[in-house]
This record gives C-alpha cells, sequence and structure tokens, in this order.
C-alpha cells in the first residue's frame, strides 16, 4: 500500500495535469479555497437584494424589518449557520446569493406568534410567524437555530 506521501504525490500529479501550472498562477490562495470551497461570508446587503417576499408580506412590515435587524445582529459565523438553516447549504458559491440558483423567500406564518420560525429547504422558504416584538422574535430564532434543536449536538 502507498504511504501518504505517495498518495499525496498522486493526487498532486492528477491535479496538475487537469489544471496547468500556468493557470494556477492567475488565483491567490484564497481564490482557489473559494473556488473549491464555496464563500464563508454573508453580506448582509446582497442577501436583503436577493431575498423575495410571499403576497402576505411586504418588505416594509413590521416582521420583516426586525427579521433583518435580527441578521444585522448575528455573527458572520451565525449568518453562515442561518443560511444553511433555511436552504441547507454551508456556503455560498462564488458571486454570492445571485448565484445560488432560486431566491430565499420569506412568507407570512399563519401559525400563532408563540411558534418557532419554520423553514421549507428545498424552496429556500422561511416561514415567519407574526411576532410581537423584536425580543420575540430573537428568542425563537435563537431557539430554532441553536445547535440543539438544528440537531448538530
Amino acid at each position: 500500500m502507498p504511504s501518504l506521501i505517495h498518495r499525496m504525490d498522486f493526487l498532486c500529479q492528477a491535479f496538475h495535469d487537469i489544471v496547468p501550472d500556468h493557470l494556477l498562477n492567475c488565483f491567490s490562495h484564497g481564490d482557489l479555497q473559494s473556488l473549491m470551497f464555496g464563500v464563508h461570508e454573508v453580506q448582509i446587503e446582497s442577501m436583503m437584494k436577493h431575498v423575495e417576499y410571499g403576497e402576505s408580506i411586504a418588505e416594509t412590515s413590521q416582521i420583516v424589518q426586525w427579521f433583518w435587524t435580527y441578521v444585522s445582529s448575528l455573527s458572520n459565523q451565525r449568518r453562515l449557520e442561518l443560511l444553511q438553516w433555511i436552504t441547507g447549504i454551508t456556503c455560498l458559491p462564488i458571486g454570492g446569493f445571485s448565484r445560488l440558483g432560486r431566491r430565499i423567500k420569506l412568507v407570512q406564518d399563519v401559525a400563532g406568534p408563540d411558534r418557532l420560525p419554520t423553514v421549507s429547504t428545498c424552496t429556500f422558504t422561511l416561514h415567519l410567524p407574526k411576532y410581537r416584538s423584536f425580543s420575540q422574535l430573537k428568542e425563537k430564532f435563537d431557539l430554532a437555530t441553536s445547535d440543539y434543536v438544528f440537531g448538530i449536538v
């Protein structure tokens, strides 16, 4: 059985057979990492531009404004976790939200304000109950997206 060094050499040679050195020199380490593994930064302005709203909810509604205030308050790591919770993807493709293939959709949930927000990852849809306050929205989102509920324990 070949040693780890030999296997790594084979892997590097195969990679260089596919992508010649002169092409690799065009990219920085960060560029190659993004191409291979995606973008791990969620820019709120871009996310806001690439969201659509269901018939029963307006971009200017209080619940939507609270949602964006909540998203803005999150660290990048928590925004990535929120993205994964809504879409099932762990990072963005090169080009960000415009390259996802579909938009995240916010819809008003008919459930009461005591319910947690829910998602349909197949359709990138976030169902927002009509919460009574920002603090209630924050509490429900923190609980819904926590490691325990999300199943990453």
